[in-house]
């Protein structure tokens, strides 16, 4: 299963706690391509037999936390400079 690349979660305000439920019956594998910003905190609380891969980014000011599974961070390649010759 994974989630929409598009997603933003965001908190602007005060610090606010997101709740991952990534439960869906039969996966071996959640993939996350969305970011997380702002003032807030993840926590993801999944069997240990439901990995969590992501992908899409994070830039928050709060924690990220996860209980049971296996948890893949992974990143995509960057040009950051280019030569023609």
């Amino acid at each position: 299963a994974a989630a929409d690349e598009g997603a933003v979660l965001t908190s602007r305000a005060g610090s606010a706690t997101v709740r991952l439920d990534f439960s869906p019956s039969g996966q071996k594998a959640v993939m996350w391509h969305g970011h997380f910003t702002g003032n807030l905190s993840v926590q993801n609380n999944t069997s240990s037999a439901v990995d969590f891969i992501m992908d899409g980014g994070a830039d928050m000011s709060g924690s990220f936390t996860q209980q049971g599974g296996g948890l893949y961070i992974q990143g995509h390649p960057v040009v950051h400079a280019v030569s023609s010759e």
